[in-house]
């Protein structure tokens, strides 16, 4: 098992403390994950720690010739484990140091998007203004778009309503269990 984690709080900061043999209690998987469409044209939408998903949904992925990676980034590249996954599948990497960056990273997204729009499914993990963005370019193309939350999660069943956000309909849903990944058109962000 490979852990990519960004130590930033008292749970990740643990993990970052584990060697080689540690025993660690598991639980899950939990929720659902990204839609594995074979024959689409797929684009991954990655915004720094939201790189993670995509190793694996990259190695499993029956198609590799289908997926396309777009990954933004304010750390070196090197502190992502982008390479094996840049060998299998065609990737594009923007990294984010001024302004002028973020601004060219947005309009690379819109890019992205529209050629994505018609006949494709996109997949998106990032920060929750990556994936603003990301969405807001779907709708506006009517793309069809995924995006997998990155919610604390208490719980991990639904019962203690710490990792909620709002539907479409405007009501509360549970991101350990009716998530991670939803449709982009179906939640508020």
């Amino acid at each position: 098992m490979t852990l990519f984690i960004q130590n930033v709080g008292r749970g990740t900061s643990r993990l970052a403390e584990l060697h080689k043999g540690d025993e660690v209690a598991m639980w899950g998987p939990l929720g659902n994950g990204f839609a594995v469409e074979t024959d689409t044209p797929t684009l991954l939408l990655a915004g720094g720690i939201g790189l993670a998903p995509f190793r694996g949904y990259i190695k499993r992925h029956p198609q590799l010739g289908n997926l396309k990676l777009f990954f933004a980034h304010r750390m070196p590249l090197e502190c992502y484990p982008i390479e094996a996954m840049a060998e299998s599948v065609q990737s594009q990497c923007m990294i984010e140091e001024t302004p002028e960056d973020l601004q060219g990273i947005i309009d690379e997204i819109g890019v992205q998007v529209e050629q994505y729009a018609e006949g494709g499914l996109i997949l998106c993990c990032g920060p929750t203004p990556f994936m603003r963005t990301a969405r807001k370019f779907a709708l506006e193309h009517g793309a069809r778009l995924q995006v997998s939350l990155e919610n604390h999660m208490a719980c991990g069943v639904g019962a203690c309503l710490g990792c909620v956000c709002k539907n479409d309909q405007g009501k509360h849903t549970q991101v350990c269990t009716n998530g991670p990944v939803f449709w982009a058109d179906k939640i508020e962000l």
